[in-house]
């Protein structure tokens, strides 16, 4: 009798877990990275017991996240604000402010590597001075180079 049991609760288990999917494979493309989160922590609440392991096998988001979103629905308080995904100060810092030194750095490769009257021109190539740049230690990209160079004020002669 306890096999019959068991049967019908992993029916129900694989029928759950077909729905969650179902659902999350329908609104994830209209969902931005709070949105997921709060839909996955409101369907984990919604079944109870054994809930964010089973949304988290039909979804495929670790079960940290779900975590963090029933803790979100479960405050009133709105700390990350209407317009904002993340919370303030969430995501990866800017290089130059990571590492201030390679701003200092890229200030004295300008010194040789511009033109015009105000030495607001570039004749170097983003690519030439992220590789400079990586010689002198520094681990950097030319579309970060191109974004500090922004930073500093510099025009590319080249677009």
């Amino acid at each position: 009798m306890d096999y019959k049991k068991d049967e019908e609760k992993e029916r129900v288990r694989k029928q759950l877990v077909e729905d969650i999917r179902q659902r999350y494979s329908i609104l994830k493309p209209h969902l931005n990275e709070r949105t997921i989160r709060l839909f996955v922590a409101m369907e984990a609440m919604s079944i109870g017991y054994k809930g964010i392991q089973i949304v988290s096998e039909a979804t495929g988001i670790s079960r940290v996240t779900i975590i963090d979103g029933c803790h979100e629905l479960q405050t009133t308080d709105d700390t990350t604000g209407k317009e904002r995904i993340r919370k303030s100060g969430a995501g990866r810092k800017k290089t130059a402010e990571a590492n201030p030194e390679i701003l200092e750095a890229l200030k004295k490769l300008m010194e040789t590597a511009t033109l015009g009257e105000n030495g607001e021109w570039i004749y170097k190539s983003q690519r030439k001075l992220a590789e400079e740049l990586n010689r002198a230690g520094f681990k950097v990209s030319h579309t970060t180079v191109g974004s500090m160079l922004e930073t500093l004020g510099y025009k590319s002669s080249r677009k």
